[in-house]
């Protein structure tokens, strides 16, 4: 057994005895407190009363209800992957065999119950069984190519993969005949990268550009499974306002996906990348032939029209043109909404500030600061403060400005000429917080990534920026932290949170209402296939039947808990 896969078995604590069962280990019913031998536990089991609890060695029963009247959480094996990463130096992936296919963010937040912040997985990979040698062991060199596989299939990769490896019953998609016609797009999307990135690169930077078409590709691997876990009703159509951003993730997430359950998908482009996802679609529409149909419509005749005419709708954008959408929309009509969060980024004791500083570089400056995923608020400790904010500037003094096709160019010129002009009239109101960048080419429209610094005290304001900007404020104790993180606009913007440090109760307060990543960035816990996104009304939302519940989304999942819900209701009613 490799270090890494001993060190998992001995950190993750199952809470029933184990059986060994094709070269691995497996919980059965909980009835005893575990050994901490390495090979008594390598199990990670699902969250229970005892969930923090450590192994004591003793076998002594436990103090929780007897077995037969309480639940019955059951586990599954884990080996831990040790892969090396440009930029991290080394990336831990936990691969997690779960016949049952529960997703890479149930087993990262059982990871979270149940390991110190430091040991926190970079990645979690989720396949059906290990792969076994001719002895029925597990194949160490099959499992470390097939971690290595899915989680980096390019050199040039920003958005994670997580691949649910379960068996896919076509039965529960309701329109199975159309998964070939995603395999095609699949297949398409490998053989003619280049040209495909050459659209993307049009709007973003090349990093970014082959990040989303990673991303893109994992997604489709992953739909027929997603589909049929979540086995949405059939619906007549779905009516797509497609984001500015991510025009390929954007046109598999919201138009191939629900192809598979939607008789028709209708969309209508955003103006900002318009000639990109059209010309994406020129591309597509003939590979997969499927009744995917771009709306030359005006918003207004759009929402009217075909909008009106769906029994599902999706919106990517503010959150008070999400507000006027829904107004005109029947009460049995779905609406989905995705928004945007504040992201915060909290840097606090026993962090890592190398790798803190990595890790908020690539995610702010994700497509040169214009992505949502961006964080707005970057909250760092006083003892950390003089060393955070020097290792960011020499950070950012090393980073190379190119243009958006060039793969060695760290950020690029802005592509949205609004939130440039909305970067320069920011900083321009708050130029006496800059600490370092700050620099503006107008005729390139490039802004150097400039970091601004609030000291301990200052009151907090926040502002939703696409830019390459930091927004640092420095924190004295747990309790100022907190009430910056509980303020009214954050909290109606919490979508995902991103921690580095030892701060149990920080992770604790954040996951309420965020999906919360340790000692990562949101970039490793997205998943395509998989809901997300927090609690805040403003950063994400469903609307149904006259009620609005803000929860992580995916699509799918939402059809079929709610569209899926009322039909069942309607038929045993009848």
């Amino acid at each position: 057994m490799s270090w890494a896969s001993w060190w998992c078995a001995a950190r993750i604590c199952s809470s029933a005895p184990s059986t060994r069962t094709a070269g691995s280990w497996r919980a059965r019913e909980p009835c005893t407190t575990p050994t901490t031998s390495a090979t008594s536990t390598r199990t990670a089991t699902s969250p229970c009363s005892a969930a923090r609890a450590r192994c004591t060695g003793t076998g002594t029963p436990c103090t929780r209800k007897p077995w037969h009247v309480r639940p019955k959480p059951f586990g599954a094996p884990v080996r831990v992957v040790a892969l090396e990463h440009e930029r991290r130096g080394s990336k831990l992936v936990f691969v997690v065999a779960d016949e049952s296919g529960r997703d890479p963010k149930y087993w990262r937040r059982v990871f979270g119950e149940r390991l110190a912040v430091h040991e926190q997985p970079n990645q979690v990979l989720v396949v059906h069984n290990f792969p076994l040698n001719h002895n029925g062991k597990v194949d160490q060199r099959a499992l470390r190519e097939l971690a290595a596989g899915q989680v980096k299939d390019d050199p040039e990769e920003v958005f994670p993969v997580a691949i649910n490896g379960m068996r896919t019953d076509l039965s529960r998609i309701p329109l199975a005949e159309r998964v070939d016609a995603l395999r095609k797009v699949e297949q398409y999307l490998r053989e003619h990268r280049d040209e495909v990135l050459g659209v993307l690169t049009e709007m973003s930077n090349y990093r970014t550009a082959a990040g989303e078409l990673n991303t893109a590709l994992a997604t489709l691997k992953g739909a027929a499974a997603e589909v049929a876990l979540w086995s949405p009703p059939l619906v007549n159509r779905t009516a797509v306002f497609m984001p500015s951003n991510v025009p390929l993730f954007g046109y598999v997430l919201y138009l191939l996906v629900p192809a598979l359950y939607s008789e028709e998908v209708v969309f209508r482009p955003s103006a900002h990348i318009r000639r990109q996802l059209i010309a994406l679609h020129e591309l597509l529409a003939p590979v997969h032939g499927l009744p995917i149909t771009l709306s030359t419509s005006t918003q207004k005749e759009f929402v009217t029209g075909e909008t009106a005419a769906s029994e599902v709708v999706v919106f990517t954008g503010a959150y008070s043109n999400a507000e006027k959408i829904r107004a005109q929309l029947r009460p049995d009509q779905l609406f989905v909404y995705y928004g945007q969060g504040i992201n915060p980024f909290v840097v606090g004791p026993g962090a890592d500030v190398d790798l803190a500083v990595t890790d908020l570089l690539e995610i702010r400056l994700l497509n040169s600061g214009q992505d949502c995923f961006g964080p707005d608020l970057v909250c760092v400790h006083e003892s950390l403060e003089e060393r955070f904010f020097a290792t960011l500037g020499k950070r950012i003094d090393e980073l190379v400005l190119g243009e958006r096709s060039d793969p060695k160019a760290d950020y690029s010129p802005m592509f949205y000429e609004q939130a440039f002009g909305f970067a320069l009239e920011y900083l321009h109101r708050n130029a006496r917080h800059i600490v370092h960048g700050g620099r503006v080419d107008l005729s390139r429209m490039s802004l150097e990534p400039t970091v601004l610094r609030r000291p301990k005290g200052h009151k907090v304001t926040c502002d939703e920026l696409f830019a390459p900007i930091f927004n640092v404020v420095v924190y004295g104790d747990q309790r100022a932290l907190h009430d910056i993180l509980t303020l009214p606009f954050l909290e109606e913007r919490a979508m995902g949170a991103m921690v580095y440090g030892d701060l149990p109760e920080t992770v604790k307060l954040l996951r309420k209402r965020h999906e919360v990543c340790l000692n990562t960035t949101l970039l490793e816990a997205d998943d395509g296939n998989a809901p997300f996104g927090g609690r805040g009304m403003v950063a994400n939302y469903v609307a149904y039947q006259g009620r609005r519940v803000a929860e992580p989304l995916l699509i799918s999942k939402a059809v079929a808990d709610y569209i899926g819900a009322d039909r069942r209701q309607l038929t045993t009613s009848a």
